[in-house]
């Protein structure tokens, strides 16, 4: 009879024993679940400060592109009118010649 008792409270104890695993590891899956929730909220906040960081980056960039564009355009610009006059000028009158040619 006390085999029985003993091996009733050994059974009782072992069931203990695992009941309190069983919440000792609900427990830790809960901390863990809300560590990753708590990770992924801060992640998306890194992920939408760098897209905003790397969208204003970009509208600098182009920014700039269009402003080394016109730079370049206008002084180009200013280069061939200043540095081909005689050119300009010869064509010019090479088609007044043109027109009184074909008026004569």
């Amino acid at each position: 009879m006390t085999y029985v008792k003993d091996l009733e409270e050994e059974i009782y104890r072992i069931l203990q024993s695992s009941s309190q695993l069983r919440k000792y590891n609900s427990d830790l899956r809960n901390k863990y679940i809300k560590q990753e929730e708590n990770f992924d909220r801060e992640r998306k906040g890194w992920d939408r400060g760098r897209k905003k960081w790397s969208k204003k980056l970009g509208e600098v960039v182009t920014e700039n592109q269009n402003l080394q564009f016109e730079k370049r355009k206008g002084r180009l610009s200013d280069v061939s009118c200043t540095r081909y006059p005689s050119y300009f000028f010869l064509q010019g009158k090479k088609s007044e010649k043109i027109i009184k040619e074909i008026e004569e």
